[in-house]
């Protein structure tokens, strides 16, 4: 199955080179493909209520017993077995808060929320408990 999805990708993605392309042709070899195996997961169905709606999940992370869950512009956490536990910060310009959910990672095991508007990570603890604001580089290229 991932074997024919591999080859109707690689045929759909063929264009004709126009004289302003100055890409490299990457010839691939279908017959070497490999079939890579996937690990079983496991559902786990998350409660609902007026504070755990979830609408578009953007990223999912994991410290420990708790995920983390991104949807739209706020962070859930829920159990493993799927109980709502609490909402990370929110929206403000307090100390504790932040303008624009830009992402969010774990750093060693803490949560760490990057807000551009403001240029600064807000670091978690897994409880929800804030830690600290750190100041972000920006870097220029």
């Amino acid at each position: 199955m991932l074997t024919l999805c591999i080859t109707v990708l690689l045929y759909s993605c063929t264009a004709t080179k126009s004289s302003s392309d100055f890409s490299n042709e990457i010839f691939v070899d279908v017959e070497q493909s490999v079939e890579l195996p996937l690990q079983r997961g496991r559902i786990i169905p998350l409660e609902t209520s007026d504070s755990s709606l979830l609408y578009d999940i953007v990223s999912i992370d994991q410290v420990k017993d708790k995920y983390f869950i991104r949807s739209r512009n706020k962070i859930l956490t829920f159990d493993t077995e799927g109980n709502y536990l609490y909402n990370i910060s929110g929206i403000g310009q307090g100390n504790k808060e932040y303008v624009n959910l830009s992402s969010f990672f774990i750093k060693n095991e803490e949560l760490c929320i990057y807000d551009f508007n403001q240029g600064r990570v807000l670091v978690f603890a897994p409880s929800g408990r804030y830690l600290r604001t750190e100041k972000a580089v920006k870097i220029r290229m």
